[in-house]
């Protein structure tokens, strides 16, 4: 029997797991943020290390490779330091640096092959094609992009309260008053210290995500606009992959909290890209980057 590890580091948690060669679960870790760009490459590199001792404290058998994805650290850009943060631990294993998106659509897929859409905190597409060609396109991070992510959506919901304020949009919408309790405004202005004290916090602003959801399934004209909208910015995203990679007969993929259950996001989603409803994944993120682990090392 064969022993991989797989690291997921995307969205709010590092998770680390342990499985056999059939992807059955043996060990799972479970930590805080791991990304590099927030945390600092030192505190990351550290979080991850601490994690791997973990999961393998007790356990003997030699562990066969392990496959990571970490959220700001794609393998094109961070390969070296991905490699060197694991050999710390586990020096006779193999790595296979990935990324967080491309675990995301190996453990759906069973495959390295499809057209993954993730929307989460942030939003970002990952395909790759018979041929082994593979693209990754969104990702650019909440100041530049995350179109149709759960910032997104959130930053819509505030945009809704602060228009309403002003004035410059009259149109009756539930999103100003949810907004309004959610966040405890009592004021106008409490949305700037809310908003920028001490930073702006992209995970706070993509919790407001939910309530657009929910008063667009109550039927919100506005809240539905905005899912709509949202939809289509991601099935841009997986129509220009299929574009760009020549994919003739797409297998979709759908991953992060927004679209993972069923949501008018999803639904919305869904309808624009001619899918009966949400694909459900073979495998988690997490046991995804362990079957690319496999998949790499022990193709047959």
């Amino acid at each position: 029997m064969k022993y991989y590890i797989g690291v997921d580091g995307g969205g709010s948690n590092l998770r680390v797991a342990l499985v056999d060669e059939t992807m059955h679960l043996l060990r799972e870790v479970v930590r805080g943020k791991a990304n590099p760009n927030t945390l600092g490459i030192q505190q990351a590199s550290d979080r991850i290390q601490q994690a791997l001792r973990e999961i393998t404290e007790g356990f003997h058998e030699p562990i066969r490779a392990v496959g990571i994805g970490i959220s700001g650290a794609p393998k094109a850009i961070a390969e070296k330091w991905l490699r060197d943060t694991v050999k710390a631990v586990l020096p006779f294993a193999e790595v296979v640096p990935s990324s967080d998106e491309e675990i995301a659509l190996v453990g759906a897929n069973g495959e390295r092959r499809g057209v993954l859409v993730l929307s989460g905190t942030g939003s970002i597409a990952h395909g790759a094609n018979d041929a082994g060609e593979s693209l990754t396109i969104g990702g650019w991070g909440y100041l530049m992009g995350d179109k149709g992510s759960g910032y997104w959506l959130g930053m819509q919901a505030l945009e809704a309260y602060i228009r309403h304020e002003d004035g410059t949009d009259t149109r009756p919408t539930s999103l100003v008053e949810r907004v309004r309790q959610q966040c405890g405004f009592k004021d106008r202005f409490d949305i700037i210290p809310w908003l920028y004290q001490p930073a702006p916090d992209s995970s706070k602003v993509a919790r407001l995500a939910p309530l657009v959801l929910e008063e667009a399934q109550a039927g919100d004209a506005h809240a539905r606009h905005i899912v709509e909208e949202g939809a289509a910015e991601l099935a841009l995203l997986a129509q220009t992959i299929v574009r760009r990679l020549h994919i003739t007969q797409p297998r979709y993929a759908f991953a992060g909290s927004l679209l993972t259950h069923p949501t008018p996001l999803a639904e919305a989603l869904c309808r624009r890209l001619r899918l009966p409803a949400p694909p459900q994944p073979r495998y988690t993120p997490l046991i995804g980057a362990a079957l690319l682990a496999r998949l790499t090392v022990d193709p047959v």
